[in-house]
């Protein structure tokens, strides 16, 4: 068993940048044996790396791995990323930053059932990965940061979804069918090309959050006055000049940013006196 200070210098190893360090972490650790006091706070460490997770299998620890994030990795290690198949109650799998991956022809996203938490962000994606529909318990997902020109088939297969991140990709619409996600709680859609919002955000009754900046909107979404739990809406970095009325009629709002946009000086000012008790940043 690893003393408490050959623990600490094992968890340093494992947290150091060259991948010769880590390796020597996972030797050390082979040879003195598992801390069992330790446990859980060494399974953080070793879900970072496909070096770690294969230790992991090796020492028969897939079950209690529940937490995956393997970002930057080399073209050579992508195609070894079924191994995450193996562990079957992972909960939450980062996959940021790894570059264009055809994640249907390497994972069966049919033995992640049990994922609560996903993120593709930053993976040059230009499609959205059908393989996902099948995962009924996603709460979160981030597939911001690529180039969507579209969504199909995503919505009304993701009924427990609260948070929907779309930043950063090349979408002029959004699917009809978005307004399905009846447990949506935030909608990031900043960073796009959008131009309105046709689509049956009523109907999102539970989203407190809404994310527009940077796209082209001209005019607020009429249908973004219908949303009675939102609290905090972002209009910022768009091409409104007016700011309706109506919109201060919702009930639950308590910020609003809308930074950016050609609204004249006198209306900024205007807004802010008119309605004090509400957070808004011109």
């Amino acid at each position: 068993m690893a003393t408490s200070f050959n623990f600490d210098h094992i968890i340093a190893l494992l947290e150091h940048p060259y991948e010769v360090n880590q390796e020597l972490g996972i030797a050390t650790l082979s040879a003195v044996g598992l801390p069992d006091s330790n446990r859980n706070k060494l399974k953080l460490r070793m879900a970072d790396s496909l070096l770690k997770l294969q230790w992991c299998l090796d020492y028969n620890l897939q079950d209690e791995v529940e937490i995956i994030v393997l970002k930057e990795l080399r073209y050579d290690e992508r195609a070894e990323l079924n191994i995450l198949e193996k562990f079957p109650n992972l909960k939450e799998l980062s996959l940021p930053k790894n570059g264009y991956i055809n994640y249907e022809w390497i994972l069966d996203w049919s033995k992640f059932q049990g994922l609560q938490k996903l993120s593709l962000r930053g993976n040059r994606l230009n499609s959205f990965p059908k393989g996902l529909v099948g995962l009924s318990n996603i709460r979160s997902l981030d597939l911001g940061k690529n180039r969507l020109l579209k969504l199909s088939a995503l919505c009304n297969n993701f009924p427990k979804l609260e948070q929907l991140n779309l930043s950063h990709n090349k979408l002029k619409k959004l699917p009809l069918q978005l307004g399905g996600l009846k447990n949506l709680k935030a909608l990031y859609v900043n960073h796009n090309y959008l131009t309105t919002l046709e689509l049956d955000l009523k109907s999102l009754k539970k989203l407190e959050a809404l994310k527009l900046t940077s796209n082209r909107f001209r005019e607020v979404p009429a249908v973004i006055m219908e949303m009675k739990a939102l609290k905090e809406l972002d209009l910022s970095a768009n091409l409104i000049e007016e700011i309706p009325e109506a919109l201060f009629s919702l009930p639950a709002l308590t910020r609003l940013k809308i930074q950016g946009n050609p609204i004249s000086k006198d209306l900024k000012e205007a807004l802010k006196v008119e309605w004090p008790h509400l957070d808004i940043v011109v």
